[in-house]
């Protein structure tokens, strides 16, 4: 396992035993989404906490280190450099998600960059540490691999989308897998709670701005969507389902998505 460096960021103030909010409050795709009430304040016991500025980095491409962030409040994207040299956005993480575990459980090299879109509060817990919780809750590990496995899955979607679906298809299939995972329902449908802008949708699914910004106007024009600065609301899931050629979300009562099948 390699040398653990030590967390950037400055230091939040004490938050009191437990979470900032409820575990019920987070979105339920997310990991701490996945976590029982006792699980949940295990964790918001552990590590250190720090708040973190725009454009920090959190993790980096390549670093031997073996802490994990769970994030609490804010927005971090996830890249990584291609052999040409260009930087490439794999994914967008919000408050209930973890980053860095792959590091954490197996030791090898960051396998891509963590970096603060905005303010971001963010927990950091050490490798020994996780173990420990492991072993004194065994349901944050099964959380964590469900949550590994349905990283895994959206990753295999996105490269059989790039590759065989048309720019409409894959902003619809974005959109609704936002909507699951971090959708909050409203009187008019479903917010997606994670400030994107046009260009991080277009990076997301491979695609120009021009484009994605095309597809948005049609998608509000037929009454699938209504957008404003950084927010857009899902107003007709199932026929936004329809498009993205997706069996539409269980009516359970919950806008999130088990994080696998």
């Amino acid at each position: 396992m390699g040398t653990d460096s030590p967390p950037t960021g400055d230091a939040a103030p004490p938050s009191g035993p437990g979470a900032r909010r409820p575990a019920s409050r987070w979105p339920t795709g997310s990991y701490l989404g996945l976590l029982s009430a006792s699980s949940h304040q295990a964790l918001m016991l552990a590590g250190r906490v720090a708040v973190h500025s725009a454009g920090e980095v959190l993790l980096r491409e390549g670093e031997r280190a073996s802490h994990l962030f769970l994030i609490e409040e804010g927005l971090v994207k996830v890249t990584s450099m291609t052999e040409e040299g260009h930087v490439s956005l794999l994914a967008i993480r919000a408050a209930g998600d973890v980053v860095g575990e792959l590091a954490a459980v197996d030791g090898a090299p960051r396998s891509a960059t963590v970096t603060a879109v905005g303010t971001v509060r963010a927990r950091a817990i050490q490798h020994s540490e996780f173990v420990r919780l492991f072993r004194q809750e065994p349901q944050i590990a099964l959380a964590l691999v469900a949550a590994v496995a349905g990283k895994l899955r959206a990753a295999t979607r996105a490269r059989v989308d790039t590759g065989g679906y048309p720019l409409q298809v894959r902003l619809a299939r974005a959109l609704v897998e936002l909507a699951e995972t971090y959708g909050e329902p409203t009187e008019n449908g479903v917010a997606i709670t994670v400030p994107l802008s046009q260009e991080d949708l277009a990076a997301l699914i491979s695609s120009s701005m021009a484009g994605v910004t095309r597809s948005l106007q049609q998608f509000r024009k037929n009454g699938l969507i209504d957008t404003s600065y950084r927010r857009l609301t899902v107003l007709d899931l199932d026929a936004l389902s329809d498009l993205a050629v997706l069996p539409h979300p269980a009516r359970d009562g919950s806008t999130g998505s088990p994080a696998t099948a």
